[in-house]
Protein backbone atom coordinates (compact mmCIF):
# COMPACT_ATOMS: atom_id res chain seq x y z
CA UNK A 1 0.00 0.00 0.00
CA UNK A 2 1.17 3.44 -0.31
CA UNK A 3 -0.20 6.87 0.07
CA UNK A 4 -0.16 9.61 -2.46
CA UNK A 5 -0.96 13.48 -2.77
CA UNK A 6 -2.50 14.66 -6.01
CA UNK A 7 -2.74 17.74 -7.48
CA UNK A 8 -2.98 19.12 -10.99
CA UNK A 9 0.01 20.73 -12.88
CA UNK A 10 0.94 21.57 -16.63
CA UNK A 11 3.09 24.22 -17.46
CA UNK A 12 6.12 24.34 -20.43
CA UNK A 13 8.52 26.36 -22.50
CA UNK A 14 8.86 28.48 -25.41
CA UNK A 15 10.70 29.98 -29.07
CA UNK A 16 9.51 29.12 -32.31
CA UNK A 17 8.29 26.17 -34.32
CA UNK A 18 9.00 24.83 -37.76
CA UNK A 19 8.42 22.14 -39.64
CA UNK A 20 11.17 20.76 -42.03
CA UNK A 21 10.39 20.11 -45.66
CA UNK A 22 12.77 17.50 -46.23
CA UNK A 23 10.79 15.51 -43.21
CA UNK A 24 7.12 15.35 -44.73
CA UNK A 25 7.36 12.69 -47.51
CA UNK A 26 4.51 14.87 -49.10
CA UNK A 27 0.65 16.77 -48.69
CA UNK A 28 -1.39 14.00 -50.02
CA UNK A 29 -4.03 14.44 -52.18
CA UNK A 30 -7.01 15.84 -50.28
CA UNK A 31 -8.79 12.72 -48.74
CA UNK A 32 -12.59 11.96 -49.26
CA UNK A 33 -14.88 14.05 -46.76
CA UNK A 34 -16.96 11.18 -45.75
CA UNK A 35 -13.64 9.51 -44.61
CA UNK A 36 -11.97 11.95 -42.83
CA UNK A 37 -15.12 12.84 -40.80
CA UNK A 38 -15.32 9.21 -39.71
CA UNK A 39 -12.25 9.20 -38.91
CA UNK A 40 -12.58 12.62 -36.96
CA UNK A 41 -15.38 10.96 -34.67
CA UNK A 42 -12.59 8.23 -33.65
CA UNK A 43 -10.52 10.99 -32.10
CA UNK A 44 -11.39 11.80 -28.63
CA UNK A 45 -10.58 15.83 -29.02
CA UNK A 46 -13.20 16.18 -31.37
CA UNK A 47 -16.23 13.36 -30.64
CA UNK A 48 -18.44 16.30 -28.71
CA UNK A 49 -18.58 18.68 -31.89
CA UNK A 50 -21.60 19.03 -33.76
CA UNK A 51 -21.93 17.38 -37.08
CA UNK A 52 -21.94 21.10 -38.85
CA UNK A 53 -18.76 21.76 -37.28
CA UNK A 54 -17.34 18.27 -38.02
CA UNK A 55 -18.12 18.65 -41.79
CA UNK A 56 -16.06 22.29 -41.65
CA UNK A 57 -13.39 20.67 -39.08
CA UNK A 58 -12.78 18.08 -42.18
CA UNK A 59 -12.26 20.28 -45.19
CA UNK A 60 -9.70 22.31 -42.97
CA UNK A 61 -7.28 19.48 -42.33
CA UNK A 62 -4.52 19.03 -44.45
CA UNK A 63 -3.36 15.13 -45.24
CA UNK A 64 0.93 15.20 -44.54
CA UNK A 65 3.06 12.06 -44.52
CA UNK A 66 5.91 11.78 -42.29
CA UNK A 67 9.28 9.13 -43.10
CA UNK A 68 10.48 7.53 -39.81
CA UNK A 69 12.70 9.15 -37.54
CA UNK A 70 11.28 12.89 -38.95
CA UNK A 71 10.80 15.40 -35.99
CA UNK A 72 7.51 16.66 -36.75
CA UNK A 73 7.20 19.07 -33.65
CA UNK A 74 10.19 20.00 -30.98
CA UNK A 75 10.01 20.87 -27.21
CA UNK A 76 9.94 24.16 -26.56
CA UNK A 77 9.22 25.51 -30.03
CA UNK A 78 5.76 28.17 -30.20
CA UNK A 79 3.42 25.92 -31.96
CA UNK A 80 1.58 26.32 -35.07
CA UNK A 81 -0.43 23.08 -36.18
CA UNK A 82 -2.25 20.68 -33.97
CA UNK A 83 -1.69 16.77 -35.83
CA UNK A 84 -4.20 13.59 -35.87
CA UNK A 85 -2.72 10.50 -36.48
CA UNK A 86 -4.02 7.96 -39.19
CA UNK A 87 -1.69 5.58 -39.93
CA UNK A 88 1.43 4.80 -38.20
CA UNK A 89 3.49 5.79 -34.60
CA UNK A 90 5.08 8.65 -33.39
CA UNK A 91 7.51 8.24 -30.30
CA UNK A 92 7.23 11.55 -27.30
CA UNK A 93 10.20 12.49 -25.63
CA UNK A 94 10.92 14.96 -22.77
CA UNK A 95 14.43 16.09 -22.17
CA UNK A 96 15.55 13.66 -24.58
CA UNK A 97 13.80 10.61 -22.75
CA UNK A 98 11.07 8.87 -24.50
CA UNK A 99 7.87 8.49 -22.45
CA UNK A 100 5.51 7.25 -24.80
CA UNK A 101 4.77 6.12 -28.30
CA UNK A 102 1.51 7.69 -30.27
CA UNK A 103 -0.67 5.50 -32.89
CA UNK A 104 -3.15 5.74 -34.84
CA UNK A 105 -6.51 8.19 -33.40
CA UNK A 106 -3.92 9.28 -30.88
CA UNK A 107 -3.07 13.16 -31.29
CA UNK A 108 -0.88 15.97 -30.04
CA UNK A 109 0.02 19.04 -30.20
CA UNK A 110 -3.31 20.69 -28.99
CA UNK A 111 -2.44 22.36 -25.40
CA UNK A 112 -0.21 24.87 -27.81
CA UNK A 113 -3.15 25.96 -29.67
CA UNK A 114 -5.37 25.75 -26.82
CA UNK A 115 -3.92 27.65 -24.31
CA UNK A 116 -0.74 29.54 -26.67
CA UNK A 117 1.59 27.36 -24.40
CA UNK A 118 5.13 26.45 -26.33
CA UNK A 119 5.58 22.73 -27.16
CA UNK A 120 6.15 20.52 -24.07
CA UNK A 121 7.58 17.37 -25.60
CA UNK A 122 9.62 16.28 -29.08
CA UNK A 123 7.29 13.97 -31.36
CA UNK A 124 9.28 12.07 -34.08
CA UNK A 125 7.89 9.74 -36.62
CA UNK A 126 8.38 6.02 -35.61
CA UNK A 127 7.62 4.38 -38.58
CA UNK A 128 5.99 5.61 -41.69
CA UNK A 129 3.32 7.85 -40.61
CA UNK A 130 0.36 9.51 -42.42
CA UNK A 131 -1.56 12.47 -40.15
CA UNK A 132 -3.87 15.35 -40.55
CA UNK A 133 -2.37 18.32 -40.30
CA UNK A 134 -4.78 21.70 -38.72
CA UNK A 135 -3.41 24.83 -38.50
CA UNK A 136 -3.48 27.29 -36.00
CA UNK A 137 -5.44 30.03 -37.83
CA UNK A 138 -8.02 27.56 -39.01
CA UNK A 139 -8.14 26.37 -35.42
CA UNK A 140 -9.25 29.72 -34.16
CA UNK A 141 -11.86 30.54 -37.23
CA UNK A 142 -13.57 27.12 -36.23
CA UNK A 143 -13.69 28.57 -32.69
CA UNK A 144 -12.69 25.34 -31.49
CA UNK A 145 -10.33 26.98 -28.79
CA UNK A 146 -13.58 27.71 -26.76
CA UNK A 147 -15.83 24.42 -27.95
CA UNK A 148 -13.01 22.24 -27.03
CA UNK A 149 -11.64 23.49 -23.11
CA UNK A 150 -14.58 22.93 -21.53
CA UNK A 151 -15.11 24.88 -17.70
CA UNK A 152 -14.93 22.02 -16.03
CA UNK A 153 -11.42 21.11 -17.33
CA UNK A 154 -8.74 22.45 -15.10
CA UNK A 155 -6.10 20.86 -17.94
CA UNK A 156 -6.51 19.18 -21.67
CA UNK A 157 -4.14 16.15 -21.95
CA UNK A 158 -2.84 14.93 -25.42
CA UNK A 159 -6.69 12.74 -25.56
CA UNK A 160 -9.32 12.19 -24.10
CA UNK A 161 -12.13 14.77 -22.79
CA UNK A 162 -13.38 13.13 -19.36
CA UNK A 163 -14.19 15.23 -16.80
CA UNK A 164 -11.58 16.06 -13.90
CA UNK A 165 -12.55 14.71 -10.76
CA UNK A 166 -10.71 16.76 -7.72
CA UNK A 167 -11.29 16.78 -4.01
CA UNK A 168 -11.08 19.09 -1.33
CA UNK A 169 -7.46 19.55 -0.19
CA UNK A 170 -6.49 17.60 2.83
CA UNK A 171 -4.78 19.40 6.02
CA UNK A 172 -1.16 19.05 6.35
CA UNK A 173 1.44 19.59 9.32
CA UNK A 174 4.62 21.81 8.51
CA UNK A 175 6.83 18.83 7.95
CA UNK A 176 4.49 17.48 5.41
CA UNK A 177 4.35 21.16 3.21
CA UNK A 178 7.83 20.74 3.52
CA UNK A 179 8.40 17.02 2.02
CA UNK A 180 5.81 17.88 -0.59
CA UNK A 181 7.62 20.86 -1.83
CA UNK A 182 11.14 19.07 -1.67
CA UNK A 183 9.37 16.32 -3.55
CA UNK A 184 8.36 19.03 -6.26
CA UNK A 185 11.64 20.36 -6.28
CA UNK A 186 13.66 17.27 -6.92
CA UNK A 187 11.32 16.37 -9.88
CA UNK A 188 13.84 16.73 -12.88
CA UNK A 189 11.19 16.91 -15.56
CA UNK A 190 8.86 19.09 -13.55
CA UNK A 191 11.56 21.87 -13.00
CA UNK A 192 12.57 21.48 -16.38
CA UNK A 193 9.72 22.66 -18.07
CA UNK A 194 8.38 25.26 -15.68
CA UNK A 195 10.01 27.55 -13.12
CA UNK A 196 8.03 27.88 -10.08
CA UNK A 197 8.35 30.23 -7.32
CA UNK A 198 7.75 29.33 -3.68
CA UNK A 199 4.26 31.07 -4.27
CA UNK A 200 3.50 28.18 -7.04
CA UNK A 201 5.14 25.44 -4.86
CA UNK A 202 2.71 26.62 -2.07
CA UNK A 203 -0.17 27.04 -3.65
CA UNK A 204 0.30 23.42 -5.40
CA UNK A 205 0.32 22.02 -2.14
CA UNK A 206 -2.41 23.85 -1.01
CA UNK A 207 -5.00 21.82 -3.33
CA UNK A 208 -2.99 18.57 -2.84
CA UNK A 209 -5.68 15.68 -1.19
CA UNK A 210 -4.30 12.89 0.65
CA UNK A 211 -5.57 9.54 -0.78
CA UNK A 212 -4.55 5.68 -0.05
CA UNK A 213 -3.51 3.40 -3.07
CA UNK A 214 -4.10 -0.59 -2.55
CA UNK A 215 -1.11 -2.74 -3.39
CA UNK A 216 -1.36 -3.84 -7.36
CA UNK A 217 -3.16 -0.49 -8.12
CA UNK A 218 -2.16 1.18 -11.50
CA UNK A 219 -2.31 4.93 -11.41
CA UNK A 220 -0.84 4.97 -14.47
CA UNK A 221 -0.22 3.17 -17.66
CA UNK A 222 2.37 3.45 -20.49
CA UNK A 223 1.24 5.16 -23.81
CA UNK A 224 -1.56 7.05 -21.79
CA UNK A 225 -1.53 10.50 -22.21
CA UNK A 226 -5.33 11.01 -20.49
CA UNK A 227 -3.56 11.34 -17.33
CA UNK A 228 -3.93 14.16 -15.06
CA UNK A 229 -2.98 14.05 -11.62
CA UNK A 230 0.83 14.62 -10.50
CA UNK A 231 1.47 12.53 -6.88
CA UNK A 232 3.71 13.13 -4.31
CA UNK A 233 4.68 9.71 -2.89
CA UNK A 234 3.94 10.26 1.27
CA UNK A 235 4.25 6.72 2.55
CA UNK A 236 5.13 3.24 0.42
CA UNK A 237 6.70 2.21 -2.78
CA UNK A 238 5.28 2.44 -6.49
CA UNK A 239 6.77 0.16 -9.31
CA UNK A 240 7.38 1.52 -13.04
CA UNK A 241 6.67 -1.29 -15.50
CA UNK A 242 6.98 -0.91 -18.89
CA UNK A 243 6.00 -3.48 -22.05
CA UNK A 244 2.84 -4.57 -20.44
CA UNK A 245 1.10 -5.33 -23.45
CA UNK A 246 3.82 -7.52 -24.71
CA UNK A 247 3.72 -11.11 -24.85
CA UNK A 248 6.08 -13.43 -22.98
CA UNK A 249 8.36 -14.07 -26.45
CA UNK A 250 8.62 -9.89 -26.88
CA UNK A 251 10.36 -9.86 -23.39
CA UNK A 252 7.23 -9.30 -21.36
CA UNK A 253 6.26 -6.70 -18.86
CA UNK A 254 9.70 -5.36 -16.77
CA UNK A 255 10.03 -3.45 -13.98
CA UNK A 256 12.47 -0.83 -14.38
CA UNK A 257 12.59 1.15 -11.33
CA UNK A 258 10.38 2.27 -8.24
CA UNK A 259 9.22 5.26 -6.86
CA UNK A 260 9.33 5.65 -3.11
CA UNK A 261 8.83 7.75 -0.37
CA UNK A 262 9.38 11.62 -1.14
CA UNK A 263 9.47 11.11 -4.92
CA UNK A 264 6.80 12.02 -7.76
CA UNK A 265 5.36 11.07 -11.00
CA UNK A 266 3.03 11.89 -13.12
CA UNK A 267 4.43 15.49 -14.84
CA UNK A 268 4.56 14.09 -18.34
CA UNK A 269 1.38 13.68 -18.95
Amino acid sequence: MGAACQTCAKAEQSTKESISPTNVVAATPVQNEETVIKFLSKVKLFQRLPKDVMTTLASACVPVEYKPKARIISQGDDGEHVFLIQVGEADVEVNGKKVATLKANDYFGESALLRNEPRTATITARTDLKALQLARERFDLLGLRERLEFPQRKAVGGGGMNELVTKPPSPKTEQERQDMIQALKNNDNLMSVVSLSDKNLDSMVDVAWKEEIKAGTKLITEGDLNADYFYVVQVGTFDVVIGESKTAEEGGPQTVGSITTGGSFGELA
